[in-house]
């Protein structure tokens, strides 16, 4: 009785292993907000896949300087973290925020002669770091 109920124990252990491991690897996202407010469109992926995007030597780099406490914050960085998901590496994201990283923003608004007035993101897609 013993033997069987370890066995039975040990069974169960290595099943649910073994789903974990195969859910892990084989996974899909879902966007269940009412109007997909989350998900690209079927053109903004068609557009990441096209050569434009997938042959270029180097990444484009989005940098989205952006409050946290700005009211479109959340939706801003998960569109664009979906971007760079999609683009399987063709796109790099930083996010900064310009309250909690004053030097990082700093640094960004010296490399692109920018002023940091309002919440932005730049997309930068130069060929060479000119």
């Amino acid at each position: 009785m013993g033997f069987l109920s370890v066995l039975q124990i040990s069974l169960l252990l290595f099943a649910v292993i073994c789903l974990n491991y195969i859910a892990s690897n084989n996974y899909t996202r879902f966007d269940y907000s009412r109007a997909a407010d989350y998900s690209l469109s079927s053109w903004s992926v068609n557009y990441i896949k096209s050569e434009e995007i997938s042959k270029r030597e180097r990444p484009v780099k989005w940098v989205m300087v952006f409050r946290r406490s700005s009211p479109i914050y959340e939706r801003v960085r998960v569109l664009a973290e979906e971007y760079e998901r999609q683009s399987g590496g063709k796109i790099e994201l930083e996010i900064i925020d310009p309250i909690r990283a004053a030097d990082r923003a700093q640094q960004f608004a010296a490399a692109y002669n920018l002023k940091l007035i309002r919440d932005m993101i730049l997309i930068d897609a130069r060929p060479t770091d000119d």
